[in-house]
């Protein structure tokens, strides 16, 4: 923009106004088409300004860390935080949205330690205790440092929005100059007292350093509060409505990313775990954007390659009077200006027929002969040579006439759905291995993908475990003559580039020229603006008979608390099996071995469940 629209943001940013970025209009976007869905289908209006900050089942939604499609709170390591932090405040997603960035993460486990533990809140000075309650007595807003420095030090509040200026530009060296008048205060040059100073306040010069000092760690992080708040009430209000308005909310979020299918995958996925079913996309019944039906979410035709705005109004105008009988008669209605090969070609594969019930085989089979009579016969009838067209409309034009073709195989009607969705609709080639990938791996591709080795959650060099279908294998040759190859595995979320060097490339050769599925353990590499890469140490095929190791569970807790062993239990008899479950009582330091009718079957569903109960760190 011009410099007065920078200056102009730039001030609403110091006056600590929410400057709407991308992501902002979007999920304000989302909520207005939720609403508007939710007006047309239930007749019911609601205020999104007016809805209750306190419900608790949406505080439930966000603790339990199903935030997938909730603004700000989505991303894989947000939603392990969300698990860790259980918010039942506004003001618990206001922190949480301050704290979960490079900086002030490393105060998060201290924040979650005494929001769990109050009681055992320390602070340096009793003058901090009504400033710091709120975020439990650590330091997460520019506004506090503000208030620490007027309390404390006797600031005017001019002078201490400088020290804010200062902290959120990170000038560094004017911080520097504030702590002598911080600390001793400060005179005019004719004796007037300008700044008091924490000595002359009660607070002594060692406590007033250290105070200090923790100011200007925090300057390299400083967080607006009342931008975060603006955030943490737009994420409040997309939450309640997933909670209250799952449907409709749902559509609305797919609509908005109907172009990027990796995040279309993980919104369809999430669809499968709230049990909403998605409907495929049909000339019938699909609109534009998902539309909710009959209970279910309906695919969307924009989703679909090469489909444009010009043949979806089209197809919503003709079904007005009556809807489509056929294959045929959708030809021979559509306006044949709006429709082209590529498009058509698109509907088949996507399915955007099969409610004709009549093979996708048969209609790729005859679909271009049917769009070139369709042309002809707008030309003839644009010169009045209606009658050459005579025989030709005599013919059969129901889809009876149509001749029959064995239909495709699963494997090419799902690889045609993923070449114009880009995604597997109608299920996903690693689907029957769904079951011992979810005992084997460590993350999906997605949630790896999502995590930047600074969020604390996957660290540079970790060990990991993925699982995935073989889509690219592009072999090479070191300079000792050795070969070594870069493959591209997918799971049902996203894809990653895995390095074999040649000491574990000459064992897996054949294999991977001869099989789809693999299981691959290695070590994760992130490079800065680089998508996340794995070293691989051992590749297993999959195949559903693959032994599952067992393994030993091991569980952390506090001391022989009998309420939390029976939320425990509650969870183990959910998945019964065969691994053993030991837990570690830290108080008495000894071990305790589960009875073997609370062995369990390892599953990523499990360790949440158990990781939500008892925390990340104290489940292994």
């Amino acid at each position: 923009g011009n410099v007065s629209t920078q200056f102009n943001m730039s001030l609403l940013e110091d006056l600590g106004l929410l400057k709407m970025d991308f992501l902002g209009l979007r999920n304000l976007t989302i909520i207005k088409n939720t609403l508007d869905v939710i007006e047309k289908s239930r007749y019911k209006k609601i205020n999104i300004a007016t809805i209750p900050l306190d419900d608790k089942e949406v505080y439930e939604l966000l603790s339990s860390g199903k935030t997938l499609g909730i603004f700000q709170l989505e991303s894989t390591g947000m939603r392990s935080f969300m698990r860790d932090l259980q918010p039942r405040s506004l003001e618990d997603i206001i922190a949480g949205i301050s704290l979960y960035r490079p900086g002030p993460m490393d105060s998060i486990p201290l924040y979650i330690k005494n929001k769990n533990n109050p009681e055992g809140i320390i602070y340096a000075h009793e003058r901090l205790r009504n400033i710091l309650d709120v975020t439990y007595g650590c330091l997460v807003y520019q506004e506090q440092v503000m208030e620490i420095v007027r309390n404390l030090a006797g600031y005017s509040y001019g002078r201490s929005d400088l020290v804010r200026r200062a902290m959120s530009k990170k000038k560094m060296k004017v911080m520097e100059e504030e702590r002598q008048n911080f600390i001793y205060g400060k005179k005019s040059q004719t004796g007037e007292v300008l700044i008091q100073g924490c000595l002359s306040n009660g607070v002594p010069e060692k406590v007033a350093n250290a105070i200090f000092d923790d100011m200007i760690d925090f300057a390299k992080y400083a967080f607006n509060k009342s931008h975060a708040a603006g955030y943490a009430l737009l994420a409040y209000q997309t939450a309640y409505l997933k909670q209250h308005y799952p449907l409709e909310f749902m559509a609305a979020v797919m609509s908005t990313v109907m172009t990027n299918h990796k995040k279309l995958g993980q919104y369809i996925q999430d669809l499968k775990d709230m049990g909403i079913k998605l409907l495929p996309p049909s000339i019938n019944h699909s609109f534009g954007r998902f539309s909710v039906e009959d209970g279910c979410i309906r695919y969307g035709l924009t989703a679909i390659k090469n489909v444009g705005r010009g043949l979806i109004e089209n197809i919503k105008g003709k079904r007005q009077d009556k809807p489509f009988k056929g294959f045929r008669d959708f030809i021979d209605r559509i306006d044949s200006s709006e429709l082209n090969r590529r498009a058509l070609e698109s509907l088949i594969k996507g399915g955007a027929f099969d409610e004709f019930n009549i093979n996708r085989s048969q209609l790729l089979s005859v679909f271009e002969r049917e769009i070139e009579m369709a042309h002809r016969k707008t030309s003839s009838i644009v010169k009045g040579q209606i009658g050459l067209f005579d025989e030709l409309l005599e013919e059969d034009r129901t889809d009876q006439g149509i001749p029959y073709v064995e239909e495709l195989k699963t494997k090419y009607l799902l690889e045609f759905e993923k070449e114009v969705l880009g995604i597997y609709l109608s299920g996903h080639p690693l689907s029957e291995f769904r079951e011992i990938l979810e005992k084997r791996i460590t993350l999906n591709l997605s949630e790896l993908n999502e995590s930047t080795g600074e969020d604390g959650l996957i660290a540079d060099g970790s060990t990991i475990t993925v699982g995935g279908m073989l889509i690219k294998i592009n072999e090479k040759i070191t300079k000792n003559d050795n070969k070594m190859a870069f493959i591209e595995i997918e799971d049902i979320y996203d894809k990653i580039e895995v390095i074999i060097f040649p000491n574990i490339y000459r064992k897996i050769e054949e294999k991977l020229k001869n099989n789809l599925y693999f299981i691959i353990e290695g070590e994760v590499v992130f490079k800065e603006d680089e998508p996340p890469k794995i070293i691989a140490n051992k590749i297993e095929e999959i195949t559903n008979t693959v032994e599952t190791p067992l393994r030993k569970i091991y569980l952390k807790v506090k001391e022989n608390n009998p309420d939390e062993f029976k939320r425990i239990l509650d969870v183990l008899e959910k998945f019964p099996g065969k691994s053993p479950v030991l837990v570690f009582i830290e108080k008495e330091n000894r071990v305790v071995k589960a009875p073997k009718n609370l062995y369990v079957a390892e599953s990523i569903a499990l360790f949440k469940e158990l990781r939500q109960l008892l925390g990340e760190e104290s489940v292994k």
